[in-house]
């Protein structure tokens, strides 16, 4: 489709979900006792579905208290946004809400729990709230990712909309300021879902004859967004790789260092045993010196400790010396960007290697 639409049913129902009933789409559904509360049907519905699916937070949760909304529907909701076609944005998991008409309601405060007791579960939250058509032409500055509802009247004959129908509602898809946001087109039953959708399908097809260029402008569009936000996600990817690498990197360079001094003192201890068969001394007091046995075991701790050595600077040589050359770029670059090293040090340093390079030739 040219746009993005989801139907919204104001109640669950499993039946009318079932891959054998409901069309292709995306879905959302008011959250509340059916679809929060504990409904094995529920979950084995949507686990089977193909499409799409996401909850709403709607007035109607104002009547629940807040130990009754944390212990009853989060905990069961919980299980259901694991569910691999839950509608998510990007690593959040992706949640509707549809403010009170009136005033006299609020919904900030369950906005606020939601928020917290799925942090609690390491589950990220994407709150679209749905503005109608005259919120959002009116206030469109404002609304930030606001998603439009509008109520697509179908001909009760099941005809297509007439021309002065089908031009307003192609004028307020196109409009610039709305048609690159989501559609929610609200639905009762299965069968009104169907008349709306093909509405909806005779809609973009009249649009692509009468109006080609635009058309052709929004798929441009619309591919910019898909490849835009699929290199948001790469780059994210990227940026912890190479955190967490930093900080493997580090490690491993706090550990050689460690080592390093192991080694020397390792070294220095060799070198004293050494001088102590060499030229016997005081510090091996009440040892004789010209015991072979005494000689023999001065010689066997050598030869432990240089193995001990050896093998220390053998693990540091295959922990980091062999590290590839990018990955070790990667982590002084990291160190630019949090401000540990300065950019110029990196081509102090390139212009070093070069000329050591140039006197091993010479």
């Amino acid at each position: 489709m040219l746009f993005e639409y989801a139907y919204y049913f104001n109640n669950f129902d499993a039946d009318a979900f079932s891959n054998e009933n409901m069309l292709p789409g995306n879905f959302i559904f008011p959250l509340n006792e059916k679809t929060g509360g504990s409904q094995p049907g529920l979950f084995r519905t949507l686990l089977k579905s193909n499409n799409k699916f996401s909850f709403c937070l709607a007035d109607n949760l104002v009547q629940y208290g807040r130990q009754y909304f944390k212990e009853e529907i989060i905990q069961n909701l919980i299980r259901l946004l694991f569910l691999p076609n839950y509608m998510k944005q990007g690593d959040k998991h992706v949640f509707f809400v549809k403010q009170p008409d009136g005033q006299q309601y609020s919904l900030d405060a369950i906005k606020t729990q939601l928020h917290s007791e799925l942090k609690k579960q390491g589950i990220r939250v994407q709150l679209i709230e749905i503005a109608s058509v005259e919120e959002a032409l009116s206030n469109n500055a404002g609304l930030g990712e606001a998603a439009i509802i509008h109520p697509l009247p179908v001909n009760s004959s099941g005809n297509n909309a007439d021309d002065a129908c089908l031009k307003n509602i192609t004028t307020i898809l196109t409009n610039p300021d709305l048609f690159s946001r989501k559609w929610i087109i609200p639905v009762s039953s299965r069968d009104e879902l169907i008349k709306k959708n093909n509405e909806l399908e005779y809609i973009e097809k009249q649009l692509r004859v009468t109006d080609p260029l635009k058309v052709r402008l929004i798929e441009l569009y619309n591919t910019a967004i898909h490849k835009s936000m699929s290199m948001t996600s790469e780059n994210e990817l990227l940026k912890f790789k190479l955190e967490n690498s930093a900080n493997y990197l580090q490690l491993i360079r706090k550990e050689s260092h460690g080592l390093i001094q192991e080694i020397g003192l390792l070294r220095l201890e060799i070198h004293r045993l050494t001088q102590q068969i060499i030229s016997p001394g005081s510090s091996f007091q009440g040892q004789p010196t010209d015991d072979p046995d005494f000689i023999m075991q001065l010689q066997a701790q050598i030869m432990a400790e240089q193995n001990r050595a050896n093998e220390t600077l053998t693990w540091y040589k295959k922990e980091y010396e062999i590290l590839p050359g990018w990955y070790k770029k990667g982590g002084q670059l990291l160190k630019v960007i949090t401000g540990r090293r300065t950019f110029k040090s990196l081509f102090n340093k390139y212009k070093n290697d070069q000329g050591r390079k140039s006197a091993g030739k010479d």
